[in-house]
């Protein structure tokens, strides 16, 4: 899989000398295609070919089912995520390490981070990397920025170096259009190693194949054509959290019980394959300008190639905001945007959202089909206590709406007359339930029972089969995930190479 870590660890190990690493990626070409590159357009590519299509199984404890976009293409969801760059807290890694990750702590990891990130940003406790693969920008000057870290700061957090506070969203762009995993690290490494890095895509693999308990290789279909590739080192699963604990069943490796009931032989009984698997969930607080104008996506585009580049640190208009330089991709774009309906408003939201949540929920095959979309139940709000944390996250949006800073803005609460009154707070969290497109923890990384794999990534019971992507996660980081998979794909290559 060509996703986030996966292209990390492609590009990075390609870089021994003698060494031939082949991608197989799902999905397509990422270029030229103006709906990964205009970050204006996050959204846009979900349930198209660039998707999986991927859908939760109806929901006990909270709002029927859900979609969960993941992306089916070169860099996978950093394709068509929404850009969103954090670490995650030092505690987040310790804790890990706690958990038998030995050698993920923070002060372990961070190094792997540093080596990624291009950040650019003013950095006195010298904490950031600033020259790695990665760029990323701040999205300081978007509409309202400024107000929302104003209202924070009424009360009373700061950002002075702190991990929880107020702050603006740091993005993975470069001159304005999307940075994927892709362009960071697969296209330059192609251009610059072509005899050492191959990639394949619209090739999806089947199950990895084994002789006795060795990984030795994939089945995989492109063009209806079923192939089989030997790896004379390692296979390495980067399919993600969805498809990573998918094809580890396919391929036997899981709780027998659960692979028994559908035939398929055991190569390793993991009990710990596609279970603890977890997300960041989230309930919108809408709040709308008194004065609020409607606009078209297409007339977001026109303002955004009318204004061309812009400076990432001078503009105050989200449409000034990013730059498209490709004619093609403006072509593109503005085809697509005439055929949707879309219109935008002048809106914000917050959006409490749990970064510990206490339920999680499982992926399990539902048949032995490999074309057969697995059964995905993140099992959402099954704990009483995320439901109580979430009400005292609304409480936290009253205090902030009611700032000086927020009252100054002229603006109302889309959502407070209904489920405002007489603490009707529970039944929102309930009715209004949405992913916040990170799962992870399927095929977690440990050295108790349920453990998938060892520190080094290595699966258990099996040799020759590495995991890194965001599966391995023990338990999932308190902040968007895009960061956590880079760092895992740096990491792993290391202990690779």
């Amino acid at each position: 899989g060509a996703g986030t870590s996966g292209c990390v660890v492609a590009s990075r190990l390609s870089e021994a000398n003698n060494t031939r690493v082949l991608v197989l990626e799902a999905g397509d070409e990422d270029v030229p295609n103006a709906v990964i590159s205009v970050p204006g357009m996050y959204g846009q590519a979900f349930n198209t070919k660039l998707d999986w299509g991927f859908e939760t199984i109806p929901q006990k404890q909270a709002c029927k089912s859900l979609r969960w976009p993941r992306g089916k293409v070169l860099g996978g969801s950093s394709s068509i995520n929404a850009l969103i760059y954090t670490r995650g807290s030092p505690r987040d890694f310790d804790l890990w390490s706690q958990m038998g990750a030995t050698g993920w702590n923070y002060s372990e990891i961070l190094p792997f981070y540093k080596k990624l990130e291009s950040s650019g940003a003013r950095d006195p406790l010298k904490m950031r990397g600033n020259d790695g693969p990665l760029r990323t920008t701040m999205f300081r000057e978007l509409e309202k920025s400024e107000d929302f870290v104003n209202a924070g700061l009424e009360l009373g957090d700061c950002n002075g170096g702190q991990f929880e506070g107020f702050h603006f969203v740091e993005a993975t762009m470069r001159n304005g259009a999307r940075e994927t995993a892709s362009t960071a690290y697969i296209r330059p490494a192609v251009r610059e190693r072509p005899n050492q890095l191959h990639v394949v895509v619209n090739a999806q693999v089947e199950k990895v194949v084994f002789e006795g308990k060795t990984a030795v290789g994939v089945t995989f279909i492109k063009n209806g054509i079923r192939s089989f590739v030997r790896a004379r080192k390692e296979v390495i699963l980067s399919a993600g959290a969805v498809s990573t604990p998918h094809l580890l069943m396919l391929s036997g490796i899981g709780d027998k019980r659960h692979l028994s009931s559908l035939n398929i032989t055991t190569i390793a009984d993991i009990p710990g394959v596609g279970a603890n698997l977890q997300d960041h969930f989230l309930t919108f607080g809408h709040f709308i300008d008194v004065e609020a104008k409607v606009r078209s996506l297409y007339d977001f585009l026109l303002k955004y190639f009318q204004h061309g580049r812009q400076s990432e640190t001078k503009s105050s208009r989200l449409h000034h905001f990013f730059n498209l330089v490709n004619p093609q991709f403006r072509s593109t774009a503005f085809n697509q945007a005439k055929n949707t309906k879309q219109e935008l408003l002048s809106t914000f939201s917050i959006a409490p959202c749990l970064m510990t949540p206490h339920s999680s929920g499982s992926i399990r095959l539902k048949s032995s089909d490999p074309l057969e979309m697995p059964l995905i139940d993140p099992n959402y709000l099954s704990d009483p206590k995320d439901v109580e944390l979430m009400v005292q996250a609304f409480g936290l949006v009253d205090k902030l709406a009611n700032t000086t800073t927020f009252r100054k803005l002229n603006t109302k609460q889309q959502l407070k007359g209904k489920f405002y009154i007489n603490g009707h707070i529970p039944c929102l969290v309930r009715m209004e339930t949405m992913t916040s497109y990170h799962p992870c923890c399927t095929a977690k990384m440990g050295k108790d029972k349920m453990a998938v794999v060892d520190p080094r990534l290595r699966v258990y019971n099996v040799q020759g089969l590495r995991i890194a992507d965001a599966s391995i996660m023990p338990v999932i980081t308190s902040a968007n995930t895009q960061g956590p998979c880079y760092m895992i794909g740096e990491k792993a290559a290391h202990m690779i190479k």
